[in-house]
């Protein structure tokens, strides 16, 4: 078994308020054998900043290369849209529009169409979360050492 590299602080477990007090250990880790990384070429574990608790989130995210050839991008909708009213119009407007296709069809043109809208409105929403978990880190560095 073989730890996984990952991206994030290097501590995963914190305790103590103060630095006299502190304690901060990488307890959690995603382990995998020889067979698991050849399947597995690819993936990414994070480690994200603690909040309301002593253990930091870690995730892992793994693809087998095949699946990642033929898998397209994935549409995720964001909660964040729905503050904007604008973002039903999109979806109206674009529904009504494509009367000549099916609903699977329809589907991915709203999901192309709300992207767009989103990256003229809200901006690169990932970026922006990534300076914040960056910002939030160092802000956690200076009060906890």
């Amino acid at each position: 078994m073989k730890d996984l590299r990952y991206k994030g602080s290097c501590f995963t477990w914190r305790r103590g308020q103060s630095p006299d007090t502190l304690v901060q250990e990488r307890l959690d880790k995603f382990l995998a054998d020889e067979e698991w990384r050849r399947l597995f070429k690819q993936y990414e574990v994070r480690h994200y900043p603690t909040y309301k608790s002593d253990h930091s989130l870690i995730c892992l995210e793994a693809f087998s290369h095949e699946k990642m050839e033929r898998q397209e991008r994935r549409f995720y909708f964001e909660a964040l849209w729905l503050s904007r009213e604008e973002s039903w119009k999109v979806v109206e407007e674009t529904w009504r529009g494509a009367c000549e296709l099916e609903v699977p069809g329809k589907l991915r043109l709203c999901a192309d169409k709300l992207g767009g809208w989103a990256a003229a409105i809200f901006g690169d929403i990932k970026r922006k979360i990534r300076q914040k978990e960056k910002e939030l880190k160092r802000v956690q560095s200076i009060f906890l050492g």
